[in-house]
């Protein structure tokens, strides 16, 4: 699941979508549209999945090294 999430939100940086500032979500379904040519760039692609991967891991990290970041976060967003 981890690598899966890491490529979405790849995929979603380098779509200029996402960015990795602020985290929420809305349950809002929208349908996409990515054309051919959206994964022709492996060497984009790649940088996005290492920043996506970065993510991922310091938001399974978050909870033992503050344990109240997701409720604030959560919080703020509301």
């Amino acid at each position: 699941m981890d690598r899966v999430l890491t490529q979405s939100v790849a995929v979603l940086l380098k779509a200029g979508a996402v960015t990795l500032e602020h985290v929420a979500q809305d349950g809002m379904r929208v349908r996409a549209s990515a054309g051919a040519a959206s994964f022709r760039r492996m060497r984009t692609l790649r940088r996005w999945l290492r920043e996506a991967k970065a993510q991922v891991q310091a938001l399974r990290r978050e909870p033992e090294a503050d344990p109240g970041a997701t409720e604030r976060r959560r919080q703020a967003a509301r």
